[in-house]
């Protein structure tokens, strides 16, 4: 028996286990998970959807993002869910506050359906939460995107089906919502959807709970480092850290990629 396995993963079988126990009782107890008593959620109707989520709530890397994004959120009340998949982190955001906001957008269609879903078992009375398919990246227009089983990415336009495409600030201009918090899990459009919001950013300064995809990046020809010295030029901190570049890359996990939380200082750092 591999003893030491068995010793790591006995917090992985203890949560787990809590979370369970916290679903039992209720209808739908068996597609509830439990971060903890008071942060939860209930899953779609989708083996798939449940098992990737379970892996979220309950891996250490999965488990300490979901944490990592809730403290991030705290005192927030208007989330922007820009590549929202299913919906793991609204609806989490949804069920950890009273009243509220949340603003979903995800382009591929499956996962549309299913966020749809997500949204319908997990809304509250006091939530507005508005789900929208579209694309986000630096510029208005049309984009094609190409959708696989579950997710997507923007492609060359014959390679895709067209989808409409928004700015960040010709979305927000268009529907009035303004967010204090935007979490990005975009395939690397995060690089085109923040530098092409740098003066909104500057103005409403939310936090940012960034997925950078430092690989897919640097495949696309683009240095992840620029975005990151942008963003710390316009009073973006990781933590206490004014040049978090070197964090950044430390901090990648095996598929290249890195969760940032990030908050902005109250104004624009003088030059």
């Amino acid at each position: 028996m591999n003893w030491l396995r068995l010793i790591k993963n006995i917090p992985v079988r203890f949560s787990e286990e809590r979370s369970d126990q916290l679903a039992h009782g209720h209808a739908d107890g068996y597609r509830r998970l439990y971060l903890s008593p008071s942060e939860w959620l209930i899953c779609p109707d989708s083996a798939l959807v449940v098992s990737i989520w379970r892996f979220h709530f309950f891996s250490r890397g999965g488990r300490r993002e979901l944490k990592d994004f809730l403290d991030l959120a705290c005192g927030c009340q208007r989330l922007f869910d820009l590549g929202a998949s299913a919906g793991i982190f609204s609806a989490l955001f949804a069920n950890t506050r009273s009243g509220g906001s949340v603003l979903s957008i995800e382009p591929d269609g499956k996962s549309f359906r299913l966020l749809a879903e997500t949204a319908k078992l997990n809304q509250k009375s006091d939530m507005d939460w508005h789900l929208l398919q579209a694309v986000v990246t630096d510029k208005p227009g049309k984009v094609a995107f190409r959708s696989v089983e579950f997710g997507g990415n923007i492609v060359a336009a014959d390679e895709g089906n067209p989808i409409e495409s928004h700015s960040l600030e010709s979305l927000f201009a268009t529907s009035g919502y303004i967010p204090d918090i935007i979490k990005l899990d975009v395939e690397s459009y995060e690089y085109d959807v923040l530098l092409g919001a740098v003066d909104w950013l500057k103005t409403h300064r939310p936090r940012l709970f960034l997925e950078l995809h430092w690989k897919q990046l640097e495949d696309r020809g683009l240095n992840p480092e620029d975005l990151l010295k942008v963003l710390s030029d316009i009073g973006y901190r990781w933590g206490s850290l004014k040049d978090f570049v070197s964090l950044a890359r430390y901090s990648l996990d095996n598929s290249g990629v890195v969760r940032i939380p990030l908050i902005a200082s109250p104004s624009l750092p003088q030059s």
